[in-house]
């Protein structure tokens, strides 16, 4: 959400969001980014909250997402 443009005028910060999201989930890096983030996060290793952080920030940062956002598409999609 950080570099992409509004596609037009009337779309509402919301629209624009879930549009972005959706187009994440579908492509296969974003595929990619979320089922590597899931494997990491199941790690207990990983289980504290400073880790857990740190592995969403990392994940975030390479699809151009917030850290809330990418969880919130874990939470949406279940990785098989």
């Amino acid at each position: 959400m950080k570099s992409h443009p509004f596609r037009f005028a009337q779309a509402g910060r919301h629209i624009f969001r879930e549009r972005m999201m959706t187009e994440i989930a579908k492509s296969p890096a974003g595929q990619r980014v979320i089922r590597e983030c899931q494997e990491a996060l199941d790690m207990p290793v990983n289980s504290d909250e400073l880790s857990r952080k740190l592995v969403l920030e990392r994940f975030a940062m390479e699809v151009d997402l917030y850290p809330y956002e990418i969880e919130e598409l874990l939470a949406r999609k279940p990785i098989t």
